[in-house]
């Protein structure tokens, strides 16, 4: 262990990512976190930006608190994306010379539509977001906005997952399952489209966290 960072009392890390901003070469490490004292979703969360110094020190470059838990984040495009309770916000980066707020980051968007965004996968302009009962929604950030594509009609709590490409994804539940679900490219009905297909799946009997592209 080369070093750590200490968080505030009752707060506790939900989720953690690398990050590079666009317009700033440093290599970052982002983490979302929420308060442990809420009774039912986390009122209170902070976004911390966590630089790794010469003498691999954790150094807090900037935070940011929110209402609710980041308990989701991924770098899209040169942003930060983070799924709070039930929305997702997309952060910009500036430096501090360039703009008067106490933060650098900077909301460019957000998307509501969720009980609670608990994982999230980045595929090219694809957003996949897994939620604690409304399952996998497909969304697009293109022009400045995230909107939303498909999602999964069936009700199911998310514990992991993936784009496999364009158009497939993986995710597993708390049952212990594993499944995959497709874009509806083939239909002509407006309302069919905006539903994600179930492809195949099958009962692992252990639960899965983490999801991860491997090298052929």
């Amino acid at each position: 262990m080369l070093h750590t960072y200490e968080l505030q009392r009752d707060e506790a890390p939900q989720c953690i990512t690398a990050v590079t901003f666009a317009g700033d070469p440093t290599n970052y490490i982002a983490v979302g976190t929420a308060d442990t004292v809420s009774d039912d979703v986390p009122a209170k969360g902070r976004i911390l930006i966590l630089e790794i110094s010469e003498t691999n020190q954790l150094k807090l470059a900037a935070e940011m608190e929110v209402q609710g838990g980041v308990m989701a984040i991924k770098e899209l495009q040169g942003k930060l994306l983070c799924g709070i309770n039930e929305r997702l916000c997309l952060y910009a980066w500036k430096t501090r010379e360039n703009q008067a707020s106490e933060s650098n980051l900077i909301l460019e968007c957000s998307h509501r539509g969720f009980v609670l965004v608990l994982s999230l996968a980045i595929h090219g302009e694809f957003i996949i977001a897994g939620d604690l009962i409304r399952s996998m929604t497909l969304l697009r950030y293109t022009n400045g906005k995230i909107a939303e594509i498909a999602r999964d009609a069936w009700p199911d709590m998310l514990t992991a997952l993936e784009a496999i490409d364009d158009e497939t994804f993986i995710a597993a539940d708390n049952a212990s399952s594993i499944f995959t679900l497709v874009k509806n490219t083939e239909t002509t009905s407006e309302d069919e489209a905006k539903r994600l297909q179930w492809s195949g799946g099958w009962h692992l009997g252990d639960q899965i966290n983490r999801f991860k592209h491997g090298k052929s």
